[in-house]
């Protein structure tokens, strides 16, 4: 895949970056390779390095304003997936926030949720390691749609929650 000098990736779960060109470096002092290198998106004194030849595993284009409409236009359908075993769900969280399915992603948002409100009701706290997991994939959201949609990372919640209800709002009409 063909990326271009200025252009905004996902890099992982190191969130959305811009490329900032190439250059071969020798980080161990005797291989020099090169590398391609990625600022963190609003964190200019911050860089990556990624061999250039692993750059297409590792590195992938943002997806598109029509791709994230899509993806909230299914918000409501997307079923939880809640795992009581600790270590699965957590096994379970970690797939689903390497997979870039932002379908997935709000699979992890909208179980956490829940599974919050449930023990907040009783009186209990949610895991450390679920709201971590939460914590993870509500950043990757808001840092991935806010570089599309050119907004703030803290307006997203509320575009998602205005496009649900248009969606919401069209699916009665139709019914």
């Amino acid at each position: 895949m063909a990326f271009c000098n200025g252009e905004y990736v996902m890099y992982g779960t190191a969130g959305v970056c811009r490329i900032s060109g190439s250059e071969k470096r020798s980080f161990d002092g005797v291989h020099s390779i090169e590398y391609c290198r990625l600022i963190p998106y609003g964190s200019e004194n911050s860089t990556y390095y990624v061999p250039m030849d692993t750059l297409d595993s590792k590195v992938r284009k943002l997806i598109t304003r029509d791709e994230i409409e899509a993806v909230i236009a299914h918000i409501p359908d997307i079923a939880t997936c809640w795992n009581s075993d600790n270590s699965q769900r957590k096994a379970i969280f970690g797939d689903l926030l390497k997979s870039d399915d932002y379908e997935k992603i709000f699979c992890l948002i909208k179980s956490v949720y829940e599974q919050r409100k449930k023990r907040e009701s009783c009186g209990k706290k949610l895991a450390a390691a679920d709201e971590k997991a939460m914590k993870a994939a509500e950043s990757m959201v808001c840092q991935e749609f806010s570089a599309v949609l050119g907004i703030s990372p803290e307006s997203v919640t509320d575009f998602i929650g205005e496009r649900i209800e248009i969606a919401e709002k069209e699916r009665t009409l139709t019914t």
